[in-house]
């Protein structure tokens, strides 16, 4: 994970997601899951395409671009925090698979409250670890993170991440791709310094 800034609230946004969501919890102040499903009350979903073009396609927890995976976070969640439902400062662009590990926690930290830094990328065996040199209390909570949206107990998302820093060792992918598709990757490579040393080393 990298720090994320927050993006503005779309002009529609009040009309489409606010405006509906807040008459719905006026008939239904506290929601069930099922009860958002039933009154068809997903009304944040139509704000997933703000979202998308907001954030640049990445999720805000793995930093993987998301052509079609993409999904609404809620940060808060919002059957614990039902008033946070349908507000936009509330939402995370989120990998479908990484939303639903995240579920209701809410020991995840915050991408928008991270500093650079927290989470560094091990390139012996592309897990996701706490800065060793981070204070204690920082590396619990990162730790924390990192075990319940399962970076490393997923095993598809470690081999992505070795597939993705293999393309660039090999040179089928440029930095300036890395930094626009994969920026935690990239991030991590030049705070190393193996954005030079690594290439050619991964057949």
């Amino acid at each position: 994970m990298i720090p994320i800034v927050q993006q503005p609230e779309p002009a529609t946004f009040t009309a489409k997601v606010r405006i509906p969501g807040k008459a719905f919890l006026k008939k239904k102040p506290n929601p069930t899951s099922e009860d958002f499903k039933k009154a068809k009350a997903q009304y944040w979903n139509r704000s997933l395409d703000d979202l998308t073009k907001a954030y640049k396609n990445i999720c805000a927890y793995c930093c993987f671009y998301l052509p079609l995976e993409g999904s609404v976070d809620h940060f808060k969640p919002k059957t614990k925090h039902p008033t946070l439902a349908y507000e936009w400062s509330n939402f995370r662009l989120a990998h479908s698979k990484i939303n639903s590990y995240k579920g209701n926690s809410e020991t995840v930290l915050d991408p928008f409250n991270i500093q650079p830094g927290w989470f560094v990328l091990d390139f012996t065996n592309f897990h996701v670890r706490a800065n060793p040199t981070g204070a204690a209390n920082i590396r619990t909570q990162v730790e924390e993170t990192i075990r319940v949206l399962r970076l490393n107990l997923d095993d598809s998302l470690v081999k992505f991440r070795f597939s993705i820093v293999r393309d660039y060792s090999k040179g089928d992918i440029t930095m300036n791709f890395l930094e626009t598709h994969y920026p935690f990757i990239a991030a991590e490579l030049k705070r190393q310094a193996k954005q030079h040393s690594i290439k050619g080393i991964i057949p």
